[in-house]
Order: structure tokens, then sequence, then C-alpha cells
């Protein structure tokens, strides 16, 4: 998988809570927080032998753009934007090594915005099986 460019995006991280990334103090420049939103099992008809279900994990990417004196917000789009493109193009089709399906993008929002900063998410999935024996 290729790296994240450090000119789009000034530093990456995993948190687990949206909360905690936008909670953080940052300087200006572009942040990627990759954070878990839910798992959604589905059902399991089996009763009895080795039991699986299919779950679909739901994952963010939060970008925080941090661009002081931009009134405007042209320059914290344009950042965004890029930024956005940069891990999409990374995620898009990439499929983790536990995973039964790729990644794809399923939602997008603008979280908050605030004095010189935007908060916007991109929702992901992908999906795994679990096994157990009742």
């Amino acid at each position: 998988m290729k790296s994240i460019d450090q000119d789009v995006i000034y530093r990456t991280d995993a948190v687990l809570s949206l909360d905690t990334a936008m909670d953080q103090s940052r300087q200006s420049g572009v942040y990627a927080y990759i954070v878990p939103l839910a798992e959604r099992p589905t059902p399991s008809d089996i009763m009895s032998g080795p039991v699986r279900q299919l779950v679909v994990d739901v994952f963010g990417v939060l970008f925080v753009v941090n661009t002081p004196n931009d009134t405007q917000g042209k320059r914290s789009l344009e950042k965004l934007t890029t930024a956005r493109k940069e891990v999409r193009e990374l995620l898009q089709g990439w499929q983790p090594d536990s995973a039964t399906a790729p990644c794809e993008r399923v939602a997008s929002d603008i979280m908050k915005m605030q004095k010189s900063q935007v908060f916007w998410l991109d929702r992901y999935t992908t999906q795994h099986i679990e096994t157990a024996i009742i």
C-alpha cells in the first residue's frame, strides 16, 4: 500500500473516538484520524457446529483542516479536497488481510466548522467473517 504524502497531510493517527480527535490541539495543516465507528453483524442461521457470521466493519477518516486567516474558507476547501482524494485513492478497493471484501466509501459529512478549522468525516466499510463453535 502506498503511503500518505506528508506535503498533503501533516499527520495521521488512529484514535478510538471522534471526540478524541476533534478535541486535540493542532498546528496549521491537515490532519487525518482513523476512527472505528461500528460493527454490524448479520444474522447467522446455523444452530450447531461452527457458526460463521459476516460482520460489516464501518470506520471513518476524520479530516481536520486548520488554516488560520482563511476567512472565506477557500484554502481550507482546496486542502480538504486534496487530502480526501489522497486517502480515497489509498483506501478505495484496498482489502485488509483479515477482510473478505475491499474498502468502499459509503458516506461523507461535514462534522463541524469552528474558527479556522474544518472537520470532515469520510465513512468506509469492509467486512470479515467471525467463526464460533456452539
